[in-house]
């Protein structure tokens, strides 16, 4: 991908910094402006799958608690917009913040990661 794409992907994560949004919402919008303009798919080009398993995980249990973006963000001190860039997968998540986003939700910290792929005989 060349920097063009890359600016303009990392500016569409930037816009939904400001709304709510899904990320699934966000990668249509991407892959719609994909197909408009000719480039190739700027979401999953910049964003690796696993932050966005683990943001969308995240997104859910924090739903599924009841907490808004802004109220989950302030338990765990941090801001709404970096707080969305991890539920949309944009930004890289650390282990502790892992840790206090699961513990402020009461969700166990194993079922915001991704599921193991693999597959050794036991």
């Amino acid at each position: 991908m060349g920097f063009y794409d890359a600016s303009i992907a990392k500016s569409l994560a930037s816009i939904s910094e400001s709304i709510e949004i899904s990320a699934e919402a966000f990668r249509d919008l991407s892959m719609q402006f994909s197909r408009a303009t000719g480039t190739s798919c700027l979401v999953d080009d910049c964003f690796s799958d696993t932050d966005k398993t683990v943001g969308d995980k995240i997104r859910s249990a924090r739903k599924s608690s009841g907490h808004t973006q802004e109220e989950l963000s302030r338990k765990v001190g941090i801001s709404r917009s970096t707080l969305a860039k991890y539920e949309l997968g944009s930004i890289s998540i650390t282990v502790q913040m892992l840790y206090k986003i699961s513990d402020a939700l009461g969700t166990p910290v194993f079922d915001l990661l991704p599921e193991s792929t693999d597959k050794e005989d036991k």
